[in-house]
C-alpha cells in the first residue's frame, strides 16, 4: 500500500542518491479544486478559439468525468462536434459528448 511521506522521510541507502533527491526546490502539488478546473477548462477553450459558455463548463463538471485529461478531452470532443455539426456548445450538445466518450458500461 502506497503511503505519502515527505521525500526526507524515504530511506534510499545510497548516500550520494540521498543528497541528490534532497537538493533543489520541492513543492507540494495539489489537485484543482472546481474553481481551478472551470479556469483550466475556460483557458483550454481559449487555446482552441472557442466559446464554453459558463452553463457548458458547470455541466461538464457535474455530469462528466471529473479527472482533467478527461475533461480536456471532453472540451476537445465539444470542439470538434460543433464544428462538424454546425451546432453552437450547449449543454444538449455536451450530453451528446459525455455520451459518446464515456466508457460503455459505466
Amino acid at each position: 500500500v502506497y503511503k505519502r511521506q515527505p521525500l526526507s522521510a524515504l530511506e534510499f541507502g545510497l548516500p550520494d542518491l540521498e543528497s541528490r533527491l534532497a537538493w533543489g526546490v520541492r513543492l507540494n502539488l495539489q489537485l484543482p479544486g472546481d474553481e481551478d478546473k472551470r479556469e483550466i477548462l475556460q483557458q483550454r477553450a481559449r487555446n482552441l478559439h472557442i466559446e464554453l459558455p459558463e452553463e457548458v463548463c458547470a455541466y461538464l463538471l457535474k455530469r462528466g468525468r471529473r479527472d482533467m485529461a478527461s475533461l480536456l478531452y471532453t472540451v476537445e470532443r465539444l470542439k470538434d462536434a460543433a464544428f462538424a455539426e454546425k451546432r453552437k456548445i450547449t449543454v444538449p450538445l455536451a450530453r451528446e459528448v459525455i455520451k459518446a466518450v464515456e466508457p460503455k458500461g459505466s
